[in-house]
């Protein structure tokens, strides 16, 4: 295995703990907002060893040499990670920090389509492999059709984000109800 070859593997792996990283990065917010847990200083500096990661991302993405899109999806990455964690941190007061809690979604959407890669847009799958020559002009000429890696990462990304999003739903509903019958038991 060549060097790039390592660059590309450890920069997917990077990628995916990426993912990893910042699913539990809304859970922690979530189990400050929801259940008044004591997780903000955490979710801050999580925040920012996330930065540190998209920089390794960034590194690896030029000493891979992968492909241009890719780089550039890397690029505008580090920076809304930086703008994220970074330079909001330096205007306290400003209207612009309303872009914190939106920013999230653009960085998720971004760090998703990395991870999953390129889409292939071709015909059917079965079309291609079909003997038949009507088959394939049946079918509609552009069609995504993603492959079975893509449709597992997608899958597993889909799952992580419903553990991130309900973990703190259920923990704070655990501790309402445990609230609510202490109440109930004492009255």
């Amino acid at each position: 295995m060549d060097r790039m070859q390592r660059f590309r593997i450890a920069y997917f792996m990077v990628v995916w703990a990426v993912v990893v990283a910042l699913i539990v990065q809304v859970s922690l917010i979530g189990l400050w907002l929801f259940s008044g847990q004591p997780t903000l200083g955490i979710h801050m500096e999580f925040g920012h060893a996330i930065t540190l990661m998209v920089l390794g991302l960034l590194i690896l993405a030029f000493t891979g040499r992968l492909p241009r899109s890719m780089r550039l999806r890397t690029v505008l990455l580090a920076g809304l990670m930086a703008l994220q964690t970074e330079v909001f941190a330096f205007i306290p007061g400003s209207p612009l920090r309303a872009f914190h809690s939106v920013l999230p979604l653009v960085i998720f959407a971004l760090i998703l389509a990395t991870t999953v890669g390129l889409i292939t847009v071709r015909g059917d799958s079965l079309a291609q492999n079909s003997l038949t020559p009507n088959y394939a002009s049946l079918l509609a000429p552009r069609r995504v059709v993603f492959p079975l890696w893509a449709s597992e990462n997608i899958l597993a990304i889909i799952g992580l984000l419903f553990l991130g999003v309900f973990l703190p739903a259920i923990t704070a509903a655990r501790k309402d109800l445990s609230k609510m019958s202490r109440t109930v038991r004492f009255a």
